[in-house]
């Protein structure tokens, strides 16, 4: 836990998966492979020219970050091979995915993580950011300046709040599968 919300492992967040729907599984899927903000997701499926399949990010025009306390106006995501496919199928369902609050994705999301074991204590939609970054740093250390670029923190919020995670031996082997392809 970081902030009263939860950090999944990679075999915590496949037991939850199993028990949403296509929609909520797309949708978290997305939002956990790229790390966006909650409006910045919903805006890619407005703005699909964002995603740069052969660079394997997103570029996020100034437009797109809303927060008003951020270090990056416009930023480059970058994604892993699962999150080029994601984001694919995301954009490719676009019709299928409509605008569903928070609110609501926090009570699916505790039902399922209810249902599959692991307890709902932290379950949020924002977890799924909290998790990558932890995934990241946990994984590539020596690249804090990049993940700080493509998450939109800056470098002192993520020593803070990340960077004395710790991961058991087989979490991080499962987050390194995970992360396959990241940043390269």
């Amino acid at each position: 836990m970081r902030q009263d919300t939860r950090i999944l492992t990679p075999r915590e967040w496949d037991r939850m998966r199993r028990h949403l729907s296509a929609k909520y599984m797309l949708i978290c899927d997305v939002v956990l492979l790229t790390g966006m903000r909650w409006e910045e997701f919903w805006d890619l499926l407005d703005h699909p020219e964002w995603f740069e399949p052969s660079r394997k990010c997103i570029d996020l025009p100034k437009s797109a970050i809303k927060k008003v306390k951020v270090i990056y106006k416009e930023r480059t995501i970058r994604l892993t091979i699962d999150g080029c496919d994601a984001v694919k199928l995301l954009l490719r369902a676009n019709g299928n995915i409509t605008y569903t609050d928070r609110a609501s994705v926090g009570a699916v999301l505790k039902l399922a993580a209810r249902k599959s074991g692991i307890g709902d204590i932290g379950v949020t939609p924002k977890m799924f950011r909290k998790t990558l970054v932890s995934w990241l740093i946990a994984c590539y250390p020596d690249q804090a300046f990049t993940i700080s670029a493509s998450i939109g923190h800056d470098l002192e919020t993520m020593r803070i709040h990340y960077a004395n995670l710790s991961f058991e031996r087989r979490d991080v082997e499962d987050i390194r599968k995970f992360l396959q392809g990241w940043g390269e």
